[in-house]
């Protein structure tokens, strides 16, 4: 299958896995599509560490890594595009899947929650997937109020009020300006730096 990833983007991943390699030498890059054929369809990208389930994955070689391509997801992944997003001093991965339609189902007329969902399956978490991390939506109240909770490398990380606060908070008021607050419910107590924040507008 045809799944491109910039130069730039390459070394990027090849840099980060190089450093989580430093826990366990074993882990690798798998991608795969979540939700397909819904309106929460997203391409999830994740380390980790191959086993017996992951037999039948899809390998493909790149520069200093492997990436490993859930095969059920194969034909909703192929000729992904995957770089890097540069702004300012900071960079993400972003991802261009043609054949995981999701956007296209959510337009400015669907349910705020739907957009809202959509935001963050399209933009916060591949952001976030490039530091090993992830946020889930709780809730939408009735005031408009995002709840979310961290996971991954976001769970019990003490810089989770900075991106909160400058990133996530950010990207809600820039584009849907309908939100009040952005508020996380994360347990970071069970996390390895307890922290636990509020960010609003």
């Amino acid at each position: 299958m045809n799944i491109e990833i910039t130069p730039a983007a390459e070394q990027y991943i090849a840099n980060l896995l190089k450093s989580e390699r430093k826990k366990n030498s074993a882990i690798q890059l798998r991608i795969e599509a979540l939700d397909a054929d819904t309106p929460y369809a997203e391409c999830g990208v994740r380390f980790f560490v191959p086993g017996p389930e992951h037999m039948e994955d899809v390998i493909i070689g790149f520069k200093g890594f492997q990436l490993f391509v859930d095969k059920r997801s194969t034909t909703y992944l192929e000729g992904t595009r995957i770089d890097i997003q540069k702004d300012g001093l900071n960079q993400a991965l972003v991802m261009d899947t043609p054949n995981l339609q999701s956007l296209s189902l959510v337009d400015e007329h669907s349910p705020l929650a739907e957009r809202v969902q959509a935001l963050i399956d399209q933009q916060i978490n591949p952001q976030l997937a490039g530091h090993g991390g992830m946020v889930q939506l709780v809730d939408l109240t009735d005031a408009n109020e995002v709840i979310l909770r961290f996971g991954g490398g976001c769970h019990g990380c003490g810089m989770v009020d900075v991106t909160l606060k400058e990133g996530i908070l950010e990207t809600f008021k820039t584009m849907l300006p309908e939100i009040t607050a952005v508020k996380d419910v994360t347990d970071h107590a069970i996390g390895e730096n307890p922290y636990y924040s509020e960010g609003s507008r």
